[in-house]
């Protein structure tokens, strides 16, 4: 698998399925055809893997409007690739991650995520060209080469020597040729992409301005300020600023700087209009610091300015004093008490003497603290009717601020009302017209459920510093 456009933070359409091809210049979908048995491996390597990717990524996510905004550009893309006898099934995936990747055969994969961030169709053809040059240019199968035959060659010369500095100076050299190897694939897939955009009539300038978008969003949803300067030599895609400049310089021999923001029609962002943002109702909701689950009917309170993931395995968060938090349901039997699941034997380093029981809004709890290795932790089960629920903290530093603020999670833990439960919407997309006098605060004060709305309204719409959109234009907002 080849993953193109990574965020550096976990953050995990309608799955575009164009089922067995993509679409034809008339806008039809045509089968695929197979070429010769390369093209037969690799497919079969693609078919094996789908579901696997569809399961791991929520499922597909659908809608009408998006597929077929896409529907018609993959036409123009494939038309103007390096191999347009190729064909594609590109599957929108139904995750908040920003991704997109390939696989062999022609599969391709998008988040509805990455949508989010991207603002016309040279953005998002961007991406999809960029992954269609992994399938032509076959680097999954060459990168899979690679790996076996360097890792199978630093183990034959670690067997001949003794020496443990030298057997992992070996193996840290195997994984850095590795990580050039691929990196030298990502820029190779810019490159194509770049010319397969300029080639389909669209801005090679999309390219540079989703990286640059995508950046920001790394950067923000890490909550830092910028991204870590300097290249890190193993990472598998070269730093983003590098690769800003690098798509910009190849841009510049399709056109000038001034196509940096050719006029779009405004097809793609007015498809984008009532696309989910963030987590589905299956997977609960965090607005600030608070999880709720309208399923479940379950709310909790998180440490304010945690950092939170929600993903469909748990949620995940890490607090500003280093704590790492750990929520999920946990299959216990209603026959076996809290206190007993908790002694046996899930837990390393049990303090049986901590564990302790109370009631929290009428639920009952079980509580214990364990220790192993650097790593002190405090864990919470609570119980609904037959199911259960697990709360694990984790720090190196085990002092009473982070017991107070384990309990305090714990404490807010209480069921939703009827009505409270069916009062929780998803957030989505809303497309919406600047006004006339150009005045942006009142769009970003609807924005719901959302931290630092200024910030995400510039991110999501590809504002620069001192940027102000024109009065007229069509922006993104998030809302219920």
């Amino acid at each position: 698998m080849i993953g193109c456009w990574p965020q550096k933070v976990l953050i995990t359409i309608s799955c575009l399925l164009i089922l067995a091809g993509c679409e034809t210049l008339d806008g039809t979908l045509g089968p695929v055809s197979v070429a010769n048995q390369t093209q037969s491996r690799d497919a079969r390597i693609g078919r094996q893997e789908h579901p696997k990717i569809v399961a791991s990524y929520g499922g597909v996510y659908e809608d009408a409007q998006v597929e077929r905004a896409l529907g018609a550009l993959i036409g123009r893309l494939v038309a103007a690739s390096d191999d347009p006898a190729q064909n594609y099934q590109v599957t929108i995936l139904n995750s908040p991650v920003v991704n997109a990747f390939a696989l062999p055969g022609g599969y391709v994969y998008v988040t509805r995520g990455l949508l989010a961030l991207s603002n016309d169709l040279s953005e998002i053809g961007a991406v999809i060209a960029h992954e269609m040059a992994h399938v032509t240019q076959r680097h999954g199968i060459a990168r899979e080469d690679k790996v076996r035959n360097t890792l199978l060659a630093s183990r034959i010369l670690s067997t001949v020597t003794l020496d443990s500095q030298t057997r992992q100076r070996i193996l840290n050299n195997s994984k850095a040729e590795i990580a050039r190897f691929s990196q030298a694939q990502e820029l190779a897939a810019d490159k194509a992409g770049i010319q397969t955009l300029a080639r389909a009539g669209l801005d090679p300038y999309g390219a540079s301005r989703f990286l640059r978008s995508l950046d920001r969003y790394s950067s923000f949803r890490a909550g830092a300020v910028s991204a870590e300067a300097g290249e890190d030599f193993l990472m598998t895609h070269p730093s983003t600023p590098n690769r800003i400049r690098e798509t910009i310089k190849y841009a510049r021999s399709f056109a000038g700087p001034e196509a940096a923001r050719r006029p779009d029609d405004g097809r793609f962002i007015k498809a984008l209009d009532g696309v989910l943002f963030g987590d589905d109702s299956e997977e609960g909701y965090v607005r600030g610091n608070t999880f709720f689950h309208a399923d479940l009917r379950i709310r909790f309170d998180l440490p304010s300015g945690s950092r939170i993931e929600n993903t469909p395995r748990a949620v995940f968060a890490t607090t500003s004093a280093g704590t790492a938090i750990r929520f999920d349901g946990v299959d216990v039997s209603i026959n076996q008490s809290l206190t007993d699941y908790i002694q046996s034997g899930w837990i390393k380093g049990l303090d049986r003497e901590s564990i302790t029981v109370k009631q929290v809004a009428s639920l009952p709890v079980a509580l214990a603290n364990a220790r192993r290795g650097k790593w002190a932790f405090r864990i919470a089960l609570v119980r609904i009717g037959t199911a259960t629920y697990r709360f694990l903290f984790a720090t190196k530093t085990p002092d009473k601020t982070f017991f107070q603020s384990a309990n305090a999670v714990v404490d807010s833990f209480r069921r939703l009302s009827l009505a409270e439960a069916r009062s929780l919407k998803p957030l989505r997309i809303r497309v919406v017209e600047v006004p006339r006098n150009g005045a942006i605060q009142p769009l970003i004060r609807q924005m719901q459920g959302i931290e630092n709305p200024t910030r995400l309204f510039r991110i999501l719409n590809g504002l620069r510093s001192g940027e102000s959109p024109k009065a007229g234009q069509l922006v993104k907002i998030i809302a219920e």
